[in-house]
C-alpha cells in the first residue's frame, strides 16, 4: 500500500510542476517563477514523504484556490483554465489527505 501511495503522489508532484510552467508560459513573471521553484520543493516533500506535508499541502493548495476564487469566477468564461486548476487542485488536496495508500505511504515506518 505504501508504494502505491508514492506512485500517486509522484503524479500529483508533476501534475503540480506541469501547472506551473504552464502558469509560467501563459504570463511570464518573477511571480511564476517562484511558483515552478515551489512547485518542485513540494513534490519533493510530498514524494519523500516529510512528516506533516500530507496536511500543510493540502491546506496550501486549498488556500490558493480560495484566494483566487473570486476572480476566476467574476472573470468567466475567460478563466474556465484557472476555474479547472482550482477544481484539480482541491481534488488532489482531498486525495492527499483521505487516500488509504497516501496515509500509509505518510504513517510508515522511516
Amino acid at each position: 500500500m505504501p508504494e502505491r501511495g508514492k506512485t500517486i503522489l509522484l503524479f500529483f508532484g508533476a501534475y503540480l510542476i506541469g501547472k506551473s510552467i504552464l502558469n509560467l508560459v501563459l504570463g511570464f513573471s518573477v511571480g511564476n517563477i517562484v511558483s515552478v521553484a515551489l512547485a518542485v520543493v513540494m513534490a519533493g516533500l510530498l514524494f519523500f514523504g516529510v512528516k506533516y506535508t500530507n496536511y500543510i499541502i493540502p491546506a496550501f493548495l486549498a488556500g490558493v484556490v480560495l484566494l483566487h476564487l473570486k476572480d476566476n469566477i467574476g472573470g468567466f468564461p475567460g478563466t474556465w483554465l484557472y476555474l479547472t486548476e482550482g477544481v484539480l487542485d482541491l481534488a488532489i488536496a482531498g486525495t492527499i489527505l483521505f487516500q488509504p495508500d497516501i496515509k500509509a505511504y505518510f504513517n510508515r515506518e522511516a
